[in-house]
This record gives structure tokens, sequence and C-alpha cells, in this order.
């Protein structure tokens, strides 16, 4: 959007004129649409001379999903982006369209936060690389466009999963999804953990255990970890649960998912 707000910027696989359901969203009063579906810069993906990942805005979730060794780097990414739904909705949906609106249930944010992702935004003022943990505090400002997505390369003995409880069994906002990543040494202890909880608040719950630092594999340990989670979150009840359901649901998929990420790391190189 430029800086009279009459320029709105609009990528592929976002929402211009239709609200979330239950939400009454006012079709946007703008002079001119500027579609960034063909722009270059926006349309590239892949993974650098350094290992680490690029996705342009206006890359949509299949060709993500289908970049080689996408899932044996980042397994939390890959299986987000498959619980999406099927091929036809990846198609349609873009990296932009899944980050820009900072939406604490989407799938394909709450791995990245587990990866430590980062965002690239653009504005008249110029381009700024930030955190994406950072973005979801702070907010995108109204003049800037979500243009890259990016992950630098996980450490050695590393693995991340990730996961999405949907009770209902159909594609929709889930109840709670959760993605994690862990790091081993040459001993197989933790020397970092990190679990992102989302759909239970506005913004996702970010959880690095300091407990687990330094210890070898123990569910209970790690279950215990996860407790907190309890406490942080703030869901809303609705037809997929109530909220204290929500909150009990939050602690076990949480440690589901880290549990499940702490043996990927210990089969990782």
């Amino acid at each position: 959007m430029n800086a009279r707000a009459e320029l709105p910027l609009h990528a592929p696989g976002t929402q211009v004129d239709k609200g979330y359901i239950g939400q009454s969203v006012p079709r946007p009063q703008a002079k001119r649409l500027l579609h960034t579906g063909r722009i270059p810069e926006l349309l590239q993906a892949g993974i650098d001379g350094k290992g680490a990942l690029h996705a342009g805005s206006a890359v949509n979730q299949q060709t993500l999903h289908e970049l080689p060794q996408l899932g044996e780097r980042w397994a939390a990414v890959a299986e987000a982006l498959a619980a999406a739904g099927h091929t036809r909705v990846r198609q349609m949906t873009t990296v932009g369209g899944c980050v820009a609106p900072l939406i604490g249930g989407f799938d394909f944010p709450v791995a990245l936060l587990a990866v430590q992702g980062r965002v690239t935004v653009a504005s008249p003022r110029g381009r700024r690389t930030l955190p994406l943990a950072d973005a979801f505090e702070q907010r995108f400002a109204k003049d800037e466009i979500v243009i890259a997505v990016g992950a630098d390369a996980l450490p050695p003995r590393s693995g991340s999963a990730f996961f999405k409880f949907m009770p209902r069994g159909v594609l929709e906002t889930p109840a709670v999804n959760a993605a994690a990543c862990v790091t081993l040494d040459a001993q197989g202890r933790c020397t970092a953990a990190r679990l992102v909880i989302g759909s239970v608040g506005w913004k996702p719950i970010v959880l690095t255990p300091e407990a687990l630092h330094g210890t070898a594999f123990d569910e209970q340990r790690i279950r215990d970890a996860v407790k907190p989670v309890r406490d942080l979150a703030e869901p809303m009840a609705n037809v997929r649960g109530s909220a204290l359901y929500k909150r009990n649901m939050a602690v076990e998929i949480g440690a589901r998912t880290l549990i499940r990420a702490w043996k990927n790391a210990m089969q990782s190189k």
C-alpha cells in the first residue's frame, strides 16, 4: 500500500473482499488494486548455497511444498504445508497470504516460528528484515507489504515437527496447532528446544523450556516442561470446543509435537 493508501497491494492467495467465518469485513475502499503475482522477485523460492530457505510472497504453498529437500531440512514446515489441505488448496494460497495477516492459527507461520524464520517487508521507506516472532509482537506498518520469508539451515542433530488437531475432522481453523524444533549435542542431550502453539490466542505461544537443556530424552520431563502452556493459552470457546478443553489440548498437542521433534533430532545427523 502506498503512503496515501490509494493503491492497495494484493498478492494472489489473499482475501480481498471476504472475511473469515463469523467475521463481518467491509469491502475495501480503494481507487486501484495492484496485482503482485507477476513480479519475478516475489515468485522465487529455493535453498541457497548456505542451506538457507527463501520464498517470495507470491510463491504458492504447493510450489514450496514440492521444493527438494524441504522435508529433510525443515520437517515442521513441510508438514505444515501438507496439513493445509489438498494440492488445489495449496495452489491457491501463497506465502504472503499466510504470513502477512499475522493470524495465530495459520499453519505455515506456526511452523516458520518453530525454526526461527524471518520475514522481509517493503514500504516507501525501503526494506527491512525481522524475525517472524518480532513481527507478531510489533505488527507491520500500514504501508508495508510482505515480500519474502526465510529460515536458516538448522544446526546438526536438529529435528522439527508439526501437528494440528481438528476435532470435527473437516478442513478449518484447527482447535490447536503446534510446531517444535529440538537440537541435541553429540551425547544426545538437548542444547535447544522451541515449541510454538497456535490457535489458542491472538498470537502463537512461543515456549523455550530451559528445564530441558542439558537433558537426555525423557517423555515425562518433556510433558512437564510443556505444562505452562495451559496458563499462557487464551482460547475462545466455539464449535471446536470449550476454552478449558482447548487449554488442555494445547498442552497435549504441544507435548506430542515436542516429543516427535526430539525423536527426529535423535535420528538426524
